[in-house]
């Protein structure tokens, strides 16, 4: 009984440690945000990155993914609350947006329906859906992640798209996502 026991324990523990062997080191990039302080992702060391602006948005899209022969895309875009020192989204409402997105991306989806699903760091909360696109061009992506994170008094909206093979890359993404960290202006 005993032995078995042990078999049973050490497998996990094996499993374990040869997926930290194998994952990617990561590196800490900074973002400015601007009128507000800056957002810290820790992301895959092999992620390109770059900011992208908009003329009619002031704040910047965070794209990490190749740019040639894209196979796939992480965009993140920190949002401050319009006021300093306005109450952060409450989860309920951060979730009814989620689930307002996961019913417009349904209409193009393979799926029936759209799981909204919860992830947490500590006191922040987040809600997020995957979508397989029914009929991608040849220069678009099959595979959808979306969501938004509440990250203090900041929203983070995120889209994660991948095509076939580039599986890891949500996962990855959701951690890098939820180990965001907000540094304030003083």
């Amino acid at each position: 009984m005993h032995a078995r026991f042990v078999r049973y324990a050490v497998a996990p523990t094996l499993w374990l440690i040869a997926a930290l062997a194998f994952a990617e080191p990561t590196t800490i990039r900074t973002f400015t945000i601007p009128e507000h302080g800056s957002l810290q992702l820790s992301a895959p060391q092999s992620w390109p990155v770059e900011t992208r602006s908009a003329p009619n948005h002031p704040l910047p899209t965070i794209a990490f993914g190749p740019g040639e022969g894209a196979t796939y895309q992480v965009l993140v875009t920190p949002l401050p609350s319009a006021d300093k020192g306005q109450a952060p989204l409450a989860a309920g409402a951060l979730k009814k947006m989620v689930e307002h997105a996961a019913d417009d991306a349904r209409a193009q989806s393979i799926e029936k329906s759209l799981a909204v699903k919860e992830f947490k760091s500590g006191a922040h909360v987040g809600y997020y859906f995957s979508a397989t696109d029914r009929a991608p061009r040849p220069d678009e992506f099959k595979y959808m992640t979306q969501g938004m994170f509440g990250l203090g008094d900041m929203l983070i909206t995120f889209t994660i798209l991948t095509n076939d093979g580039y599986e890891s890359v949500v996962p990855a993404a959701l951690t890098m996502i939820r180990n965001a960290v907000e540094l304030k202006d003083l």
